[in-house]
């Protein structure tokens, strides 16, 4: 049944609708379509792909006059059945007649084509619709008359839907990561920047993206970065893209930040981008600080320990000493009529004083404060030394077996931690033979071929020197020796702190090396320690005086010394090596005779602990109105500060550890003069 036509209103404002009008580039059907021919439109309007169709607006409805085959197969009706009828008797809703109307009426005032899109449910299933109309002026009837092209885009959307939602979780994913992630172009413009690039650099995306990514970098990169780029882009050689390594950021702030970069490099659409992964270093760098500082400490107040343990043993040894020392000087004195006895008994004087030189010297090295100086170290010293200091604290009953290799076994390694490391492992192998045992010490050099051989994986196949330290004592359940390598951790109560094994694990690891253990309880403990080898063969040894008083040349000496008897010591060795001596015993005096007459002096030796001017600070001012003068610096110490400067100095300048004897001075003169001469 036909609706009457009533008279069309003037076309009114656009309303509010929920569809909006795009352009478009599908063909269009408009009023003043070219055609050859009758044929060549009907061909067209029946093609397939497209609902196509003339329709007349009439009043709140629309009549379809005529439709396509898909246009009829849409609505479920044959395409005669379409003829003449209304939107409303094929099923459109009020809303979707008024949505058309409302654009048919849009192409009629503009007198041109107007696509839209809309979303059209039929039984519970989602149609997407995209619809051109065009004018085609007034009908016979009256009415406004329009084309219609219709296209299902429902996969397009579904397509469009996939992509936002994939956009939407690379979004989150970005903004989520924990590490930053930033994109460039080739010019190094900024294109993307996630929420941890924000906290890590301090900039909103809004500030940073179109920027230059050198605005991320301190100098000299940011002045830099546009080369490496040109030189990446022309050659293909990378400087940082696919080499991931630590660098320096600099916030907005201006502050710089610790960071680790990988960048990769990717085509897309015939361009080329890099994208970034950053990550912030700041905390790991003081989670690092504050760990060596907690190992460092540890390492002290495991030192302390163990100098608890061996303060009884090293008095009793210095007792002897003395006891030695005293006895003869009163044999030589009581018998000084009879010269063998005396002979022999400054010859017991001298041996004793060398025992307590020896004994100091060890004890000096074991307190330093974790200089870490690494050397050529032979093993087999490191564990003799340590049985020296220890013999005195070992438990009655407890024999030490030790089989060293005959060869030495050199590791670059910091000496004083090889000698804790032993001391520490025999120290803990004392407490659990209380009751008496074996304590075996091997040392040998080995090839490993097979990792699987080596406790720790991160270890390599190589040549390592193994050092097996065994005892007899109570041994360990396995529930123990999966926590003796932790801090603190003790058996012992209040007798231990817990820090010496953690201590030993902590060297071995620091020198690239690893351990084992093997106990069983009422057996005994095995500790086996791995350490990678540097060579076979120590440096050659320094050449030793003779002793019988070669000529030195003479001269005029300056000696200074604060110690009084030192002082006088010196003077006479130095009297009896042919030289004349001027003595001061403070450095204020000496450096007043030479800035009074600088070349008057052909040699110079001076204590290095001094009040108001140490040696190295009295060097100084000499070199500076004398640059050649040979000069050697008595310590009682190797103070790394004196062993530094020396290092960078040239051969006129030497140091002599004291407590040293005659033939020791002459030695040094002789080196000395011997450089300076070089």
């Amino acid at each position: 049944m036909n609706k009457p036509n009533p008279q069309i209103p003037p076309v009114p404002a656009e309303p509010e609708r929920s569809a909006r009008a795009i352009r478009t580039s599908r063909p269009l059907v408009a009023a003043s379509v070219p055609c050859e021919s009758e044929q060549l439109l009907r061909s067209y309007f029946d093609s397939p792909g497209a609902m196509r169709g003339v329709v007349e607006v009439v009043g709140e409805d629309i009549l379809h006059r005529s439709d396509n085959a898909v246009s009829a197969a849409y609505f479920r009706r044959s395409q005669k059945s379409m003829k003449d009828r209304f939107a409303s008797e094929l099923g459109m809703s009020h809303e979707t007649i008024q949505l058309w109307i409302g654009h048919y009426l849009d192409s009629l005032r503009s007198g041109q084509a107007v696509t839209f899109e809309y979303c059209r449910t039929v039984e519970g299933t989602a149609t997407w619709l995209a619809a051109t109309v065009s004018p085609l002026g007034i009908s016979s009837t009256g009415h406004p008359r329009f084309a219609y092209v219709v296209w299902d885009i429902t996969k397009e959307k579904q397509q469009e839907q996939a992509l936002h939602e994939s956009e939407m979780r690379l979004r989150a994913i970005l903004d989520y990561a924990a590490d930053a992630i930033i994109t460039i172009d080739e010019a190094g413009i900024v294109q993307t920047f996630n929420k941890a690039a924000e906290h890590i650099f301090g900039y909103t995306p809004a500030e940073i993206i179109g920027a230059n990514i050198n605005k991320l970098m301190p100098e000299p990169h940011r002045a830099a970065h546009d080369g490496y780029m040109r030189r990446y882009l022309a050659t293909g050689l990378p400087n940082v893209i696919g080499i991931g390594r630590e660098l320096q950021g600099q916030r907005k702030d201006g502050a710089r930040v610790p960071i680790f970069l990988n960048v990769s490099a990717v085509m897309l659409s015939g361009k080329r981008y890099f994208t970034g992964v950053v990550r912030d270093l700041t905390q790991e760098k003081l989670a690092l600080a504050e760990r060596r500082a907690r190992e460092q400490q540890a390492m002290q107040s495991q030192k302390v320990e163990a100098l608890s343990v061996l303060a009884g043993g090293i008095a009793h040894d210095f007792n002897n000493i003395l006891t030695s020392i005293l006895g003869y000087a009163d044999v030589a004195q009581s018998f000084s009529n009879e010269p063998p006895k005396v002979e022999n008994a400054l010859k017991r004087i001298v041996a004793g004083g060398e025992r307590a030189r020896d004994l100091v010297k060890q004890l000096l090295a074991f307190s330093q404060m974790g200089i870490d100086c690494r050397d050529d170290v032979d093993l087999r010293m490191s564990i003799q030394q340590a049985l020296q200091l220890l013999q005195a604290a070992k438990p009655e009953g407890v024999t030490v077996k030790c089989v060293l290799s005959s060869v030495p076994v050199v590791v670059m390694a910091d000496a004083v931690q090889m000698n804790q490391v032993v001391m520490n492992l025999c120290t803990n192998a004392f407490q659990a033979m209380n009751a008496g045992g074996e304590l075996k010490i091997n040392l040998d050099a080995r090839t490993i071929t097979d990792a699987a051989e080596l406790p720790d994986t991160r270890v390599t196949p190589g040549r390592y020197a193994c050092m097996t330290i065994c005892d007899s004592g109570t041994g360990m359940t396995e529930e123990l020796q999966k926590r003796i390598f932790e801090p603190f951790f003790t058996t012992r109560g209040i007798k231990s702190s817990g820090l010496g094994l953690s201590v030993v694990h902590g060297i071995v690891k620091k020198h690239n090396g690893t351990m084992k253990v093997k106990s069983q309880p009422g057996v005994g403990s095995s500790f086996i320690i791995w350490i990678p080898l540097k060579s076979e063969e120590l440096p050659p040894a320094a050449p030793v005086a003779s002793g019988k008083g070669a000529d030195l040349g003479g001269g005029l000496m300056l000696l200074i010394d604060d110690d009084l008897a030192v002082l006088s010591f010196e003077k006479d060795v130095l009297t009896d090596l042919g030289f004349q001596v001027e003595a001061c015993s403070n450095p204020e005096q000496a450096l007043a005779l030479i800035q009074a007459d600088p070349h008057r002096f052909r040699f110079i030796v001076s204590d290095f602990n001094m009040p108001g001017m140490n040696g190295i600070e009295l060097t100084d001012r000499i070199r500076q109105v004398n640059s050649v003068v040979p000069i050697l610096i008595a310590s009682g110490r190797e103070d790394p500060c004196v062993t530094a400067h020396i290092r960078v100095t040239p051969g006129n300048l030497a140091l002599l550890p004291k407590p040293f004897l005659r033939k020791e001075m002459q030695v040094a003169l002789e080196r000395i003069l011997a450089g300076s001469k070089s």
